[in-house]
């Protein structure tokens, strides 16, 4: 007979009463009923339906895990949209130019649309070529005065003059 045979009936008592604890230990009891399993193929029906319900825990938890993160990227896309149009409608752009905007945020490491709108409409206003109003007023022109081709000394001394008492006028 085994070890078993050693003990009294009495002692036999209290080894099944401590291992019928551990069975029903909520620590360690399941691990005891899966050694059972394992060793004699017997499942207890307790432990059956606690491996149900952590797969059926494991399945919602990954269930709303998957909302959750579907539900942030909905909230995410419609902020990005949103901006997307404002910036659109600020600054006057069309769906090409929003591309290139979008090229040039992902180029440039610009996170926002609506500085990278603001950025493209600048460099597009610098692109422009001047008109000829604005060379007009920027390029050198000589006065019409007959006097500036009879005596260019004269005339220069007299413009720097009234210069000069202009300057001394807006003084007072």
């Amino acid at each position: 007979m085994g070890k078993f045979s050693q003990f009294t009936e009495e002692q036999k008592d209290q080894l099944l009463e401590s291992l019928e604890g551990f069975y029903q230990d909520p620590d360690v009891g399941p691990q005891v009923q899966e050694l059972i399993e394992k060793k004699f193929g017997v499942t207890d029906p307790a432990l059956a339906a606690h491996r149900r319900q952590r797969a059926e825990t494991e399945a919602l938890r990954e269930q709303i895990q998957s909302l959750e993160s579907k539900q942030m990227e909905k909230e995410i896309r419609s902020r990005v949209d949103k901006e997307k149009t404002d910036a659109q409608k600020r600054y006057d752009l069309s769906e090409d130019e929003m591309k290139e905007v979008s090229k040039m945020m992902i180029e440039s490491g610009i996170g926002s649309y609506e500085k990278a709108a603001d950025y493209y409409r600048l460099q597009k206003q610098a692109a422009k070529p001047t008109s000829d109003a604005v060379r007009e007023h920027s390029s050198l022109t000589l006065p019409n005065d007959m006097e500036l081709f009879k005596d260019r000394n004269g005339w220069a001394r007299k413009e720097a003059y009234r210069a000069l008492n202009e300057i001394e006028q807006n003084r007072r």
